[in-house]
């Protein structure tokens, strides 16, 4: 059978991205099928964990408890937050993707605006990353992105669309892993649509040099929070594609292939 030189580049191509090797894999999920009652060990708030190994971040978090109510986690402000952990850390490692898949339902937000989950590591209280927003506008409100908590990881990245209360909304936040420091970025898609696109890491401080190991619940200030439910936490990590040996073993032979037919 003839081939030129441009289909046997393509059946190359093709070679390569069936051996290439990567996957999502689910490393958290819970849609909130607990009894009616408070999500975490209260008190005390560093009791043992119950519903879906969900426990209190901090120490002295018992104040205002986040309530199950219908399969739905309840956020309100001013109150205690959580933490539950993945089933295996994520790396952060470059090339590597990972998608946290929610539904909310907000039902009041506040005009300076207040993340409401975020991603950690276990047993540490002071770094923050991934922090998703809510504040108000007009008649509704937006959502916002900042990768980081150190320094102060700067300012929200807001979408511009303005999204209804008391409707379930569903957001996929995208965290890309890049090569180099300081350039992380991240996407938002409402429903399945494209909201914030390439939100940059706005922190002075580098991206986490190890893995990340929690999603958190956040129950912000009374003056800038907002009031909504959380359900159907997912969050699927997709490593960097990395050809294996045996498409890495096709472009030698491909090469020649190519080199002869030149000469011919």
């Amino acid at each position: 059978m003839h081939m030129n030189r441009s289909s046997l580049f393509a059946a190359v191509v093709a070679g390569l991205g069936l051996a290439a090797s990567a996957g999502a894999a689910t490393i958290f999920s819970d849609t909130f099928s607990y009894p009616n009652g408070a999500l975490l060990p209260v008190p005390p708030a560093t009791g043992p964990a119950v519903n879906g190994g969900w426990v209190a971040t901090g120490t002295a978090n018992a104040t205002n408890p986040i309530q199950v109510t219908g399969g739905v986690a309840v956020m309100l402000t001013s109150g205690q937050d959580g933490n539950s952990p993945f089933s295996s850390n994520f790396a952060h490692a470059d090339g590597d993707k990972l998608v946290t898949s929610l539904d909310v339902n907000v039902s009041a937000a506040q005009a300076s605006g207040d993340y409401f989950t975020h991603l950690g590591n276990t047993g540490d209280s002071s770094l923050f990353f991934q922090r998703l927003f809510v504040k108000s506008s007009g008649a509704g409100y937006v959502l916002g992105i900042i990768g980081s908590s150190v320094p102060s990881g700067g300012a929200p990245v807001y979408g511009g669309a303005v999204l209804g209360f008391g409707t379930s909304t569903h957001i996929d936040v995208t965290w890309n892993v890049l090569a180099g420091a300081l350039n992380d970025t991240f996407d938002i898609a409402v429903n399945g649509s494209p909201y914030v696109t390439g939100a940059a890491w706005t922190s002075t401080t580098g991206e986490p040099a190890g893995s990340l190991s929690t999603v958190n619940l956040r129950q912000g200030s009374g003056t800038a929070a907002a009031t909504l439910t959380v359900d159907n936490i997912n969050i699927n990590y997709t490593p960097a594609v990395v050809p294996e040996p045996m498409a890495l073993g096709l472009i030698a032979p491909a090469a020649l292939m190519i080199a002869r037919r030149r000469r011919a």
